[in-house]
């Protein structure tokens, strides 16, 4: 009588466990946008604020169900950033909020926001490139390309970060994207 019970407890434990250990799939900048918030709230971690947050708070993001809940949200996300809370004003947030309303005038696409493209996301986190550099393509159907500098020493970004030394964009679909280029294919114009 005691073998069914034992059985049942071990079969029990097994239907439990998860039927794989895959890990999450990683969340990506374009599936940021919150369905059950409104205008206000739905594509706000869509751009910059992305990069900024950490995986978990991407996805209590996308877990709020109300207008309410997601301004409550967006001001925590801004006050742990704050680097002098006893402070009155967020320095961090300013910073922000200035490349992204200079963003959105330099990077608007159509009808895309500027600090929500490409561009705009690494002005945002980065501020102004030292250079910028035009690669023409000497291939055909390979694109030309934006190329984005920044000094070997700059200065951490908003995510804490230095930025790359180079950021390569190119158009594609009407929209300006990032880009991996291939070595040994083109003639650099500087700005």
């Amino acid at each position: 009588m005691l073998r069914p019970v034992v059985l049942l407890l071990v079969v029990g434990a097994l239907l439990a466990l998860p039927a794989t250990a895959k890990k999450p799939k990683k969340l990506k900048v374009e599936d940021a946008v919150n369905f059950q918030l409104g205008l206000d709230y739905s594509h706000w971690l869509v751009g910059p604020a992305f990069y900024l947050a950490s995986e978990a708070e991407q996805v209590d993001y996308l877990r709020l169900a109300d207008d309410q809940a997601a301004e409550a949200f967006i001001e925590d996300f801004w006050q742990r950033r704050d680097p002098e809370p006893e402070m009155f004003g967020n320095e961090f947030r300013r910073r922000f909020d200035a490349r992204a309303a200079a963003a959105d005038k330099l990077y608007r696409e159509s009808a895309t926001v500027g600090r929500r493209t490409a561009r705009g996301a690494i002005y945002v986190i980065y501020g102004e490139p030292e250079e910028v550099i035009y690669e023409i393509s000497t291939r055909p159907n390979e694109p030309d390309l934006e190329v984005w500098v920044y000094p070997k020493g700059a200065e951490p970004g908003l995510d804490g970060h230095r930025p790359r030394l180079r950021y390569w964009f190119a158009e594609k679909d009407g929209r300006v994207v990032a880009h991996i280029p291939r070595a040994g294919r083109r003639n650099t114009i500087r700005q």
